[in-house]
């Protein structure tokens, strides 16, 4: 009977889910994050990334707070050259 529940602890797989796919990456950007980012610019495109990631999780919160992304035209219009290389290598899958 021993045999049998290790046998079944290892060949059955436990029924809980695992953490949030990305949580352990969010986590790294929380600490890297905690040392500060010095450079306004630097931290204008950081928060406007992250304001796009969030609108791709929650489509309905980006919309309520004006950050929706709207069309790949409108979005590179008014956009910096970092901005759109970023666009690039991050929406059109070149990187």
């Amino acid at each position: 009977s021993a045999v049998a529940a290790h046998l079944a602890a290892e060949l059955v797989p436990d029924a809980a889910p695992g953490p949030a796919p990305g949580l352990a990456e969010l986590d790294r950007l929380e600490g890297a994050l905690d040392g500060g980012v010095d450079d306004p610019a630097d931290r204008e495109r950081l928060a406007g990334r992250l304001r796009e990631l969030l609108g791709r999780l929650d489509p309905a919160a980006a919309e309520a707070d004006g950050t929706a992304a709207g069309s790949l035209e409108d979005r590179m219009d008014g956009a910096s050259d970092d901005e759109l290389f970023d666009l690039i290598d991050n929406e059109l899958g070149l990187s």
